[in-house]
């Protein structure tokens, strides 16, 4: 990108001509065509309205101007004062505001505009700077006197202008709005459009798209574009729209809503006129909005607030917010340590000095496998349901240029395993301690590693199933993987006694080599010999060696174990990283 670009783009026009989409409809299905060969021009200064029936497609037109749909035919320019722009630069000044407001419930309203105000304002500015930036921006939409109410609390027509607030940060030139007054009652969608309309006229290109405004709302724009079965039935001043109708014999009741009325006409209530509409239409009934001048100052602010911070600093940035949003939702942590904690004691006093007794032999195996199913499913689950709601902040952040994927993904694994292995560590640490496990600190070590390298496998899994499946198909996959591999855990069957086919295939599985793990923790490296109490005739594995020998673990091969599941870890976070990235970069 050339920085002259930058400097020099200070209003923007979208122009496109002849646009035509069609997707396929399921997996083999034929292609639906939701736009036919469309055209028009979007300026700057202007409040633009796409409007039309549900399935007209205006939602595919705005994905189409907004450059994140790609498949499809004709063309789309964007023109500053100076030159054409190409997409990766009108990236830089375009947000898109999708419908729905994903928001951090804990988050305060002035702790969620500082957060995108340091993602997205670069260093050139200084602290006292990005402030007024942000006061400047809350009390233009109204917002300044909910800085402390948290995101929760806020009401649906504050929501929405706070999701327009958090993209008004640093400053943009064109902003796209996917039915910004949907699920508002009337006074809040007037506030709405009214702040659309305010940031038109400074200079800035506001398309949205409508389903069916009120009369006094759709009196606001400044053109509006009607699509109806893929066409372009009508693009024009609002005002105009009731004489236009009347050139084809359609006439509006009076005292009826215009907007109401022409949507009754798309529906095909009084006959089919679309395509007779969509052959007749021109852009003679645009109305022209004279252009604001923009001072020198502006140009400089612009300028500035275009400077994007680098990704070490979103880091930074992302890594202090999921910190205070574990913070802030401190009663599901606490909740989380609660359970772990008395899980832990039960299992401990269920399996209560099992660990040295030679006679309990079996107890203690059993209880070792449980310990770590429970701790595979522990971390397993929870990460199916991880994803949804993030799914909706990362993919508005992403689109919006916020970050990178990766920066995002990187910080939310580190700071999602470190708080799952702190709570691996306490449930499995109670349960180490009063099931008489050997009390030495290389073996405690090495059987809290096997642990936390499970949970973190699970933690992978549950991620790729949350990302690709709906919450529901996610956590059946769950139970179905889990239950495949509960039978190479070595328990229920000897590897030795596996059939030979099985047993090569049981190579590549990974709770294999926790189970191999856990047993060198506990009973390999030469351990001296268990308890064997006096009552008791016979304990046959009093040597543990005697009973490593008999599956076949005659060598102490702990540190493979660790590195096959490290290689399983990164391969599965690697594969989780693809599909969110696929997911997300998805409109």
């Amino acid at each position: 990108m050339h920085s002259d670009e930058i400097i020099s783009a200070l209003a923007i026009d979208i122009n496109f001509q002849k646009v035509s989409c069609s997707l396929k409809q399921g997996f083999r299905g034929p292609k639906k065509c939701i736009l036919k060969e469309v055209s028009g021009s979007f300026k700057s200064g202007e409040l633009t309205a796409i409007m039309g029936p549900s399935g007209a497609g205006k939602t595919t037109l705005l994905n189409i101007l907004t450059g994140f749909q790609k498949d499809f035919t004709g063309k789309v320019a964007y023109q500053s004062e100076r030159s054409e722009l190409s997409w990766k630069t009108f990236k830089k000044y375009s947000r898109y505001i999708q419908q729905d407001d994903a928001l951090f419930p804990f988050f305060t309203v002035q702790e969620t505009i500082s957060i995108a105000a340091e993602l997205k304002l670069g260093k050139n500015l200084s602290r006292g700077t990005k402030e007024k930036v942000i006061d400047d921006v809350l009390s233009s939409l109204d917002l300044i006197r909910t800085k402390d109410t948290r995101c929760a609390m806020l009401s649906g027509g504050e929501r929405k202008r706070l999701s327009i607030a958090l993209e008004m940060v640093n400053n943009p030139l064109v902003m796209f709005l996917d039915e910004p007054t949907t699920g508002l009652d009337s006074t809040a969608a007037m506030q709405c459009a009214t702040v659309m309309k305010n940031l038109a006229r400074n200079c800035r290109t506001i398309i949205c798209t409508i389903h069916q405004p009120s009369s006094p709302i759709f009196e606001m724009f400044d053109q509006v574009y009607l699509v109806a079965e893929g066409r372009c039935v009508y693009h024009g001043d609002p005002i105009n729209i009731v004489t236009y109708l009347s050139r084809v014999g359609l006439t509006c009741p009076k005292y009826h809503n215009p907007a109401d009325y022409v949507m009754e006409v798309m529906c095909n209530e009084y006959g089919n006129f679309n395509k007779r509409l969509a052959d007749v239409h021109s852009d003679s009934w645009r109305k022209m909005t004279k252009k604001l001048e923009v001072e020198k100052y502006e140009k400089q602010e612009i300028t500035a607030t275009m400077n994007s911070p680098s990704e070490f600093n979103n880091a930074r940035v992302l890594l202090n917010r999921c910190l205070l949003r574990t913070y802030k939702d401190w009663q599901t942590t606490i909740v989380k340590l609660i359970i772990y904690i008395g899980l832990g004691l039960l299992m401990g006093m269920t399996y209560y000095d099992c660990g040295f007794n030679a006679n309990k032999f079996q107890t203690n195996l059993g209880m070792l496998v449980l310990l770590g199913i429970i701790v595979f499913y522990c971390s397993l689950l929870p990460a199916v349901l991880k994803f949804p709601f993030e799914l909706l902040i990362l993919r508005k952040e992403h689109l919006n240029d916020w970050y990178k994927i990766r920066t995002h993904y990187v910080t939310f694994i580190v700071t999602g395993l470190i708080l799952q292995s702190f709570f691996v560590i306490i449930f499995t640490t109670i349960v180490y301690l009063l099931s008489s496990q050997p009390l030495e600190f290389q073996r405690y070590v090495m059987f809290e590693t096997m642990m936390i390298l499970f949970s973190f496998i699970g933690e992978g899994i549950g991620l790729m199933l949350g990302i690709y499946f709906e919450p529901v198909a996610g956590i059946f996959g769950c139970i179905v993987v889990g239950v495949s591999q509960v039978s190479f855990c070595g328990y229920f069957i000897y590897y030795n006694h596996m059939s030979r086919y099985v047993s090569y295939f049981s190579n590549i599985m990974f709770t294999r080599y926790v189970t191999e793990g856990i047993l060198h923790a506990i009973y390999g490296y030469k351990r001296e010999k268990l308890y064997c109490p006096s009552n008791t005739v016979y304990c046959h594995f009093r040597t543990p060696q005697t009973f490593l020998t008999e599956v076949q673990l005659k060598h102490d091969n702990f540190t493979m174990d660790v590195l096959i599941l490290i290689f399983h870890s990164i391969v599965l976070f690697i594969l989780a990283y693809y599909l969110l990235k696929k997911k997300v970069s998805s409109v």
